[in-house]
């Protein structure tokens, strides 16, 4: 239809035109309220702001801060942080080799470098130190050294150790006076557990009733058997305690008289042993040991079945110290 200007135009209805009017009003405000919007508003983790900038195929800003957000959940949940701002920024350096800097500016201000094999590690690094300046206890520490206690056992092997010790000390209580007493011995570890078989002799010794009178010429050897356990242990020296048995030989000859005779005692009597070794190079340890001996049985020497020379005594005692070579 042609356009006539004498034609009168309709009035739209004023409801309408109101109506048209508020939803204007309203998408404006709308509108403007989102531009004023301030950041942390959008942001995942109350009081963080967030710059991040990395190369395309790297996790984005939500990724980190989902991250950040989910160290700070368990490890802190519902404890308020203080605000900081961030500004992260991901080089690609070549391949396989990222950079990022990390500043902090707030209640934690610092700066931190890292470098990673990739941006996803950096990424996650980045989301650790951030936990980490809002809540030193977001992310768990790395756990400290135990203290040393004075009873500890050494660790369990699964292999046997042999070893062989020389040895040298003082015997008391076995002659008639103290005496130097040598051996040598085998033995072998497993564990916290040691076996030790001990081969001694103890020089001649001389002893006599009396200037001029009648004596007698003693002798010892001996082989004891022990089983020890390791009780203290702090590298590098190890304490154990032992238990056994000694088989020992003490033999006699008579002296100034007529028609010298022999003779000899096998005895077996129950020991205990505190041994110490101490590490003086990978194979080579320091040994000392200390031991009682109890005899059931201490017969006396006498000459022509009368005279008494010597009555072996019921305790005795050693102190031996030496090498220890393992195998």
């Amino acid at each position: 239809m042609a356009y006539n200007p004498t034609t009168p135009l309709r009035r739209q209805p004023r409801r309408c035109v109101r109506l048209k009017a508020w939803l204007g009003w309203l998408t404006a405000s709308v509108f403007f309220s989102i531009l004023a919007a301030p950041v942390d508003a959008f942001a995942k983790v109350p009081g963080l702001t967030l710059t991040w900038s990395a190369p395309s195929g790297c996790p984005d800003s939500v990724e980190v801060e989902q991250s950040i957000e989910k160290l700070l959940g368990e490890r802190a949940p519902g404890k308020a942080f203080q605000p900081i701002r961030v500004r992260v920024e991901v080089q690609s350096l070549g391949p396989g080799h990222f950079r990022a800097e990390v500043a902090v500016s707030g209640s934690a201000a610092g700066s931190r470098h890292l470098a990673g094999a990739s941006c996803q590690a950096m990424a996650l690094a980045s989301a650790v130190v951030i936990a980490l300046a809002m809540a030193p206890d977001a992310v768990p520490q790395p756990p400290t050294e135990p203290p040393k206690r004075l009873l500890r056992f050494p660790p369990p092997q699964s292999r046997i150790v042999a070893f062989a010790l020389a040895w040298g000390g003082g015997i008391f209580g076995s002659l008639p006076h103290p005496a130097l007493d040598l051996g040598l011995g085998i033995g072998a570890r497993r564990g916290h557990w040691e076996t030790l078989l001990l081969f001694g002799y103890a020089p001649p010794q001389t002893f006599r009733l009396g200037v001029g009178n009648p004596g007698a010429r003693l002798d010892r050897s001996s082989a004891t058997g022990l089983g020890c356990f390791a009780v203290i242990a702090e590298s590098p020296s190890i304490f154990e305690g032992c238990l056994g048995a000694e088989l020992e030989r003490l033999a006699a000859r008579a002296l100034s008289v007529s028609n010298p005779g022999r003779g000899a005692a096998v005895l077996v009597s129950p020991v205990a042993t505190i041994k110490s070794e101490t590490r003086l190079f990978s194979k080579v340890s320091l040994v000392l040991a200390v031991s009682a001996l109890v005899r059931p049985f201490h017969p006396r020497f006498v000459i022509n079945h009368s005279r008494l020379v010597y009555a072996i005594p019921s305790v005795s005692g050693s102190l031996i110290g030496g090498l220890q070579l393992a195998f």
